[in-house]
């Protein structure tokens, strides 16, 4: 047995300016561009996409896949006997990361499989570049073709917050300078109105018809309170606190610092052997399967499209 982490997170996808919902396009953008074998490349780094399937679970519809870093690792010293000593080595080396999708609530999780396996950002900024690739080598077909073209897309992966864990890091701080808050174009979400931060948050958007936007507040005091706010704020926005540490030291305190992580103990020595029972036990976790009236709403509404997807 060995322990694994998980990164619980959310895949907000929006489309064009009336920012159409993630299934909007999936059919005919997100599935084929995750599955389109596009590679993004660093240096000596590739990242990809693997395995990407449309799955069936106790919570609806969900794309799984492996997320691949193909990479190069250098040995320029090792310790021998003790001692130090200069070494010239170079190892291939393809650690991978397990994510699994919700399409009801666009809810995901990213297991990694080892140190060094891809993370939340380099997920974010992959799937990123991957889309942006498929997007402009379709829409010059469909302009070939005279068909519709696939509009301009907004894509943020972010962790959860976890208050625990940002008290946790409050701990280390003297003061809190500033909180700021940056607010996103959402997936179709309805605002829990029993939230009455989330839902003051709502109005406000809806009022002045912004989507996007920068909220800052100074010198907040009370670090349990600022702690339970990001919290009640959730992946709707992003979150960084500046602030300013015992040994006068200043920093930031960002999102993916703070973000709620689960463990769970699998049998084998790999991820993708055990996904069935990851996502099995990832489906019970409450802040995941957590979806909105609206978000239930559009996934009923696209659900007859999707599934034959699960045929093809």
């Amino acid at each position: 047995m060995r322990k694994v982490n998980i990164d619980i997170a959310n895949f907000n996808l929006t489309f064009g300016d009336k920012e159409s919902p993630l299934l909007t396009y999936f059919e005919e953008f997100l599935y084929p561009a995750f599955t389109s074998e596009i590679i993004r490349e660093v240096d000596d780094t590739r990242y990809m996409f693997k395995s990407v399937e449309l799955i069936e679970t106790k919570e609806g519809l969900a794309l799984k896949g492996i997320f691949i870093k193909d990479t190069i690792l250098e040995v320029k010293s090792e310790v021998e006997g003790g001692i130090l000593v200069e070494k010239n080595k170079i190892y291939p080396s393809a650690p991978y990361s397990l994510f699994c999708i919700l399409l009801k609530n666009h809810r995901m999780i990213l297991v990694p499989n080892q140190k060094g396996s891809p993370d939340l950002r380099s997920f974010n900024v992959t799937a990123r570049t991957i889309l942006k690739q498929y997007r402009k080598e379709e829409n010059k077909k469909r302009e070939e073709q005279d068909k519709e073209p696939i509009p301009y897309f907004d894509l943020r992966v972010t962790g959860l917050p976890s208050k625990v864990k940002l008290l946790e890091e409050l701990k280390q701080v003297k003061q809190i300078d500033s909180l700021k808050i940056r607010f996103y174009p959402l997936n179709g979400e309805d605002l829990d109105s029993s939230d009455i931060v989330n839902e003051h948050i709502g109005l406000l958007r809806e009022r002045i018809g912004s989507r996007t936007g920068n909220l800052t507040l100074n010198s907040p005091d009370n670090k349990k309170e600022t702690a339970e706010l990001v919290e009640e704020l959730g992946d709707t926005v992003d979150v960084t606190l500046q602030v300013k540490y015992a040994d006068n030291s200043r920093g930031k305190i960002k999102n993916d610092s703070y973000t709620e992580k689960r463990q769970l103990e699998i049998e084998g020595n790999q991820v993708s052997d055990e996904d069935e029972e990851i996502i099995s036990d990832m489906i019970q976790i409450p802040n995941i399967i957590k979806t909105s009236e609206a978000n239930q709403k559009i996934y009923d509404k696209f659900l007859g499209k999707i599934k034959k997807l699960l045929n093809s």
